[in-house]
């Protein structure tokens, strides 16, 4: 992390002269800062000044706030954490509330945090086809209305960003490797997910996962209609609700542009009540899919799209 802070400073095109100046504090605070000491107050302004923002931890509005929301995450307490990462319970308060030292923060990250990086800078583009990246769109406001209309508030939204127009408890921001929504169990009465489309299985087969662990009551997710897979088949359409959705979501950019998918989408929805599926009915336009059974497996039977949309 601090190797990262240090190239992202140079990156900037900034001395340690300059950037001392900018956020003013000494020229040495930063010397020691990068070496492993000093104090966590100033760390926090460098990471400010230069743009540096951590992924790997949990969602926050600061870094501190990160720190404490991924303990929570956790399970642990302040006292657990403390024991686990060899400091005193009011270091790691401390910590959480953006003050001690740098050693003590290292030992912290050390032992609940091991995957902390620098967070991609947010792209103003997306792409399917894309594997690295952040595939960065926000389900406009409008839509999700409909969801709140038929579920209430989201409990958690699994791959959120702090920009997006999701009204939820909790968020675990995505980045490019998506190691907190897919890594953290999803433990709400009901989750959101818009995820990376560029790795949509993989999020798909974890929403079932939390489902049959009780983890989460209902998930509902906004994918592309992309129907080829063997999990589509075998496990989604007898499982989940499926809607086909009519015309074309714009879905919003970092920069608050509205970008039409060039594909369909669909919503897929475990563990949903038929009181909520007929709400949200009433609000989208959609055909929905038939479920399909386990026990017609190898029936050899074939449908047609006309009978699939007339069923």
């Amino acid at each position: 992390m601090l190797d990262e802070i240090r190239e992202a400073r140079e990156n900037k095109g900034l001395s340690r002269r300059a950037l001392a100046q900018l956020i003013g504090i000494p020229e040495q605070s930063i010397v020691r800062i990068e070496a492993g000491r000093g104090r966590v107050e100033n760390l926090i302004l460098i990471m400010a000044a230069i743009d540096y923002h951590v992924a790997g931890l949990s969602h926050g509005h600061n870094f501190p706030a990160q720190l404490r929301n991924r303990r929570i995450a956790l399970g642990l307490s302040v006292k657990d954490t403390a024991a686990k990462a060899g400091l005193a319970w009011h270091t790691v308060a401390a910590l959480e509330a953006g003050q001690g030292t740098i050693s003590s923060l290292l030992k912290l990250i050390a032992a609940i945090g091991r995957n902390v990086r620098r967070r991609a800078p947010v792209r103003s583009h997306w792409s399917v086809a894309r594997t690295h990246g952040r595939d960065s769109r926000f389900t406009p406001a409008e839509f999700l209305d409909h969801i709140y209309y038929a579920f209430g508030r989201i409990g958690l939204d699994v791959a959120g960003h702090p920009d997006a127009f999701v009204q939820c408890d909790r968020m675990f921001l995505f980045d490019e490797r998506g190691e907190d929504g897919l890594a953290l169990p999803w433990m709400a009465e009901t989750v959101w997910c818009n995820p990376p489309f560029s790795s949509q299985l993989k999020w798909v087969r974890k929403a079932h996962d939390e489902v049959q662990r009780g983890n989460a009551k209902t998930v509902i997710m906004l994918v592309p209609a992309r129907t080829e897979s063997r999990f589509f088949h075998d496990v989604i359409t007898v499982e989940a609700d499926v809607a086909l959705l009519r015309g074309r979501i714009k879905f919003i950019t970092p920069d608050a542009r509205r970008e039409q998918t060039p594909f369909g989408i669909m919503l897929v929805i475990f563990g949903a009540s038929s009181d909520q599926l007929d709400r949200l009915k009433s609000r989208i336009d959609a055909t929905w899919l038939p479920r399909s059974s386990k026990s017609d497996e190898g029936s050899g039977q074939v449908l047609t799209i006309g009978q699939i949309l007339a069923a």
